[in-house]
């Protein structure tokens, strides 16, 4: 069986009408943020991390209720080492000793906390390594020690948080 070939035309307006009724037409299900923490002001915080406010979700991390709880206390952690790492300011602290301290207060917690904690530390990790291996060329000629090296350990420590994340 043979189909008759669609014109640029009629293929353009058949994508333009599916992508249409995609943005336009609400489906039946109810739509659930399984991202939500719980914690108003961490998932504010989250909010503007995703829009790369950067100062926005700092403020918030900063209010008292971002850290009313351990468990608050450790997500905000996590989120200060996401913007410590995301933001590309170097004057911030450590984003490493964030998530470490962020990973080990969410010990024994919610398992959402400890996946979003892994997976975000592990996807830092892989980004730095690749940053590396792209890098290693002029980290060599400029004398930074051993670049390839520090990346294969930043790999191995992605690999080894996207495999605790999984585990959870």
């Amino acid at each position: 069986k043979k189909t008759a070939a669609l014109s640029k035309e009629v293929w353009f307006a058949q994508l333009r009408g599916r992508v249409s009724k995609k943005l336009t037409v609400v489906d039946d299900k109810t739509p659930i943020d399984v991202a939500t923490t719980g914690i108003e002001a961490i998932d504010l915080a989250r909010a503007a991390i995703q829009e790369g406010n950067w100062a926005a979700a700092q403020k918030t991390l900063a209010l008292p209720a971002a850290a009313a709880t351990p468990r608050a206390q450790a997500l905000q952690l996590l989120y200060r080492a996401v913007i410590a790492a995301e933001s590309g300011s170097g004057g911030m602290e450590p984003a490493d000793e964030l998530y470490r301290a962020a990973i080990d207060g969410l010990q024994g917690g919610n398992s959402a906390d400890l996946f979003r904690a892994h997976n975000n530390y592990g996807g830092m990790l892989f980004a730095r390594a690749r940053d590396q291996v792209h890098n290693h060329a002029f980290q060599t000629a400029t004398g930074t020690a051993v670049p390839i090296l520090r990346a294969l350990d930043d790999w191995s420590g992605a690999r080894f948080n996207f495999e605790q994340a999984l585990g959870h």
